[in-house]
């Protein structure tokens, strides 16, 4: 009974280690940061922001960031200045037959914001997002010689964001436009993430008294396995031989040594 138990920590470990051929940040879904209009938009203590589209059906966000602009006319800034993020689904009432912000799927608390152009960066998260959604933000404790903006860029060149904005007022939220539509409402920001359709990867086992027979896709060429013993914490890539089998790789390895982890992994 004893031969048996090996194997399931292994096994643990490749359920739970599952790769995607993109990069630990994915790649661009959405991506309108590169041509500045001059122009910047001010809203405080409201929420306000832009509605998006991605350029897959729908991701796993990894990684965002927004523009914005602070000053104080007559001086430095007070220090009690804040700014919190906020993605919403498109779930709320119909209103001008789009629509509203909804519900949130992420928070960033208050965090504190300094003066000048400024880019916010928020990375090492997971968000599950659909195809298209609106991201907001509210600027809260400023004075009246203070004043905090979205920057506006234009053309969105990953992804796509309609001319109007978002905002919130005493009434709920409104769709409005810039000066008449005639300057796309189309703030500053860039998401990165994996696109759901994007395959996942992950290691299979097959066990027998002498060996584990590891598999994984084969659509994971450039990719290596690699093992550590349960109770070490270094990774080493395996140096065994491994086949390819058209629609998937194997590779075998003792079944002895101890409890070991296995995980498929990028070069």
């Amino acid at each position: 009974m004893n031969s048996h138990r090996p194997v399931w920590p292994a096994v643990i470990a490749c359920l739970l280690v599952l790769l995607l051929p993109s990069s630990v940040d994915g790649e661009i879904i959405y991506d309108n940061s590169t041509t500045y209009t001059g122009t910047v938009h001010s809203v405080i203590d409201r929420e306000f922001g832009d509605e998006v589209w991605l350029a897959s059906d729908g991701a796993i966000i990894t990684e965002f960031q927004l523009q914005y602009y602070v000053e104080n006319k007559a001086g430095p800034l007070t220090g009690n200045e804040r700014a919190e993020i906020y993605l919403r689904f498109n779930d709320g009432p119909l209103i001008n037959g789009v629509h509203a912000p909804g519900t949130v799927f992420y928070d960033s608390g208050l965090f504190a914001i300094k003066d000048g152009d400024r880019r916010v960066t928020i990375s090492g998260v997971s968000l599950p997002a659909p195809k298209h959604f609106s991201w907001t933000i509210e600027f809260t404790g400023f004075t009246t010689n203070e004043t905090a903006a979205l920057l506006l860029f234009q053309p969105v060149e990953v992804g796509f964001s309609p001319e109007f904005y978002w905002e919130f007022d005493a009434t709920g939220w409104e769709p409005l436009l810039l000066n008449a539509g005639s300057t796309p409402a189309n703030f500053g920001a860039r998401f990165k993430g994996i696109p759901q359709s994007a395959p996942r990867l992950a290691l299979e086992l097959a066990k027998d008294k002498k060996s584990i027979t590891l598999k994984w896709p084969g659509v994971s060429a450039g990719f290596v396995v690699q093992e550590k013993n349960a109770n070490e914490p270094a990774w080493r890539t395996l140096k065994v031989p491994t086949k390819n089998m058209g629609d998937h790789f194997e590779a075998s390895v003792p079944a002895s040594g101890g409890a070991k982890l296995y995980r498929l992994v990028g070069q």
